[in-house]
């Protein structure tokens, strides 16, 4: 796959592998790079127990490093997370909107770190670079998703919470959402 080995000698190390993204995240070199080899090795056409286990993992994975229990991703760069979830191949848009179904100050706490960290940058360029995989399509997911009503009604309930830590996130989402949010066409 690239460098050593076929695809079942990573279905042999995968087990692993997932395992340290889940405990040493970003103590690994570009772990996007694993997470792209489950595209790489075709995991979408693995047979369906295989497919169900990454799948599991994944939604897994997302909530320890998203909006989950992993304290040591609080003040972590969301985009590596992110970043792995695009590498696979897979639409960002149920880890995203699972993650503003969670009932939690800290999953609100992340997204509004994540938004103060990025909110400038998706302005500016309208994307997200260090997005792997296909990153037109997991930016363009992202910032619809961050554009949404949705977004904006999570945070409100932690409103002061989040103003007390992140002053202007609530500035930077009316932007991205003036900016790209729905057109005056889809408003009608």
């Amino acid at each position: 796959m690239t460098t050593w080995g076929e695809v079942h000698h990573f279905k042999y190390f995968l087990p692993r592998l997932l395992e340290l993204s889940l405990e040493e995240l970003y103590e690994l070199n570009y772990p996007e790079v694993l997470f792209g080899k489950l595209e790489y090795a075709q995991w979408k056409t693995w047979p369906e127990i295989e497919q169900n286990a990454v799948q599991e993992f994944l939604l897994l994975f997302s909530e320890w490093h998203l909006w989950g229990a992993n304290t040591a991703s609080r003040e972590d760069d969301m985009t590596t997370p992110l970043g792995c979830l695009a590498a696979t191949g897979l639409s960002l848009n149920p880890f995203l909107f699972r993650w503003i179904s969670i009932d939690s100050k800290d999953a609100a706490d992340r997204l509004s770190h994540f938004i103060d960290q990025n909110g400038d940058l998706l302005l500016s360029k309208g994307r997200l670079d260090i997005l792997w995989g296909d990153p037109e399509r997991a930016s363009h997911e992202l910032i619809q998703w961050l554009a949404s009503e949705a977004v904006r009604k999570y945070l409100l309930r932690y409103k002061d919470q989040i103003l007390a830590d992140s002053p202007f996130v609530f500035s930077q989402l009316d932007a991205l959402q003036s900016t790209f949010g729905p057109s005056l066409e889809d408003k009608s």
